[in-house]
């Protein structure tokens, strides 16, 4: 308990209060902000955040996510694409297989999102996590590979403060 009333607790309650509060107004196109459940909404949203994520644990970089955003829909909006394409073609291509993904990503939170990640981009899925592999479902070997993967991974590293440890990979396979 003695955590949240820290500098650093207080800080990200107040970080996370706002995110969601914002969030809660996304979802309801601000309707909802004068509902009976905004307060517990954005409440029970924090508290759960906090257990999932204590403060001490979660850090991330506002510039790396930033810059992620663009990233993240430009590859939304081809994986979309890619998908209509596939089903309204009848000369589309499928070389289905399913890769082994090592992940050099440390920490939990970090994999999971990684997962929800790639299941958005061009003819990927994110189908199972073990540990410290994951394994992703390809339409087509043409369309991702493990260098493609590894280039998601270290942006995802990037919000997350990991960067050391994608750079150490890079290293070890030099």
């Amino acid at each position: 308990m003695r955590n949240f009333f820290s500098i650093r607790g207080v800080r990200a309650i107040a970080l996370r209060t706002v995110f969601f509060a914002v969030l809660w107004a996304v979802l309801t196109e601000g309707e909802g902000l004068l509902s009976v459940w905004t307060l517990p909404g954005v409440f029970v949203g924090v508290v759960v955040s906090l257990l999932l994520c204590p403060a001490r644990d979660c850090k991330w970089g506002f510039l790396p996510t930033v810059r992620f955003i663009p990233y993240f829909l430009w590859h939304s909006l081809l994986g979309g694409l890619d998908v209509a394409y596939r089903a309204l073609s009848p000369w589309s291509r499928v070389r289905p297989e399913i890769l082994e993904f090592p992940f050099v990503l440390e920490k939990e939170p970090a994999r999971v999102f990684f997962m929800w990640t790639v299941s958005l981009l061009p003819g990927t899925a994110g189908v199972d996590l073990q540990e410290d592999t994951a394994r992703i479902h390809v339409l087509d070997t043409g369309l991702a590979d493990i260098e493609s993967l590894r280039g998601l991974e270290s942006r995802i590293a990037g919000i997350f403060g990991q960067r050391t440890a994608v750079a150490k990979s890079r290293r070890k396979k030099k």
